[in-house]
């Protein structure tokens, strides 16, 4: 057999844009990044303002409420946050949409401790830089994948765009969100260390559609 096409989770460009019109929704987690995501936030509150653009923060309290906030969006999403707040909102955005409403395009601004997808993508950590390429979108797609998932806790459905780990990986990504101090890559060498030392083995089975029955499903991304 020959080897398989790899492909890139980003779509080729869709179109090139101006600002929409409607205000920003810019979901901003503040406990992100050890409480960096505040801070960042702030950064990019004041980028919007000089560049006159509208926006309005909704701030989440706890799990689950970015993916409340991207659920009901009608305009373009901005969050501020890591790979976890990512993956909330992501959760939200992909939801079946009321009529026939297009899929809401989102963009991230990096504020977590790993921040995978933001440097797989390629978005602008530079606040003045992001507002720039917000104002004129170059409009892609991003795979979007389905994972459901029966465990100790039930049946559980999830979407991502960055990676599912179960594992050994699970277990790192675990052990790095009880960290206090670390961010970035320090963090997650600790965490693997600790993993590798408290790992255990993990039974489980996986199964893949065949490609002849996949269904693609994509997000816009700015």
């Amino acid at each position: 057999t020959g080897e398989r096409e790899r492909r890139s989770m980003l779509r080729p460009l869709l179109s090139r844009d101006s600002m929409p019109s409607e205000p920003l929704l810019v979901i901003v987690n503040p406990r992100a990044g050890r409480g960096r995501a505040r801070r960042r936030a702030e950064a990019l509150f004041a980028a919007l303002r000089r560049a006159n653009v509208a926006f309005v923060e909704r701030t989440t309290s706890g799990p689950g409420d970015a993916l409340a906030f991207a659920r009901d969006a009608t305009s373009t999403v901005v969050v501020v946050g890591g790979d976890g707040t990512v993956n909330e909102a992501v959760n939200g955005l992909a939801e079946p949409r009321r009529g026939e409403r297009p899929p809401t395009p989102f963009a991230v601004f990096a504020a977590g401790s790993g921040n995978d997808f933001v440097g797989n993508v390629g978005f602008s950590r530079d606040a003045d830089e992001f507002v720039r390429r917000l104002q004129r979108p170059a409009v892609r797609t991003v795979d979007v994948g389905h994972a459901t998932i029966a465990c100790e806790h039930g049946t559980l459905a999830r979407r991502f765009v960055n990676d599912v780990g179960l594992g050994f990986e699970a277990q790192v990504a675990a052990t790095a969100a009880r960290g206090r101090w670390l961010r970035g890559l320090p963090l997650y060498a600790v965490a693997t260390a600790r993993a590798l030392w408290r790992q255990r083995v993990v039974a489980c089975e996986v199964e893949y559609e065949d490609e002849a029955t996949f269904v693609r499903e994509t997000l816009p991304i700015l």
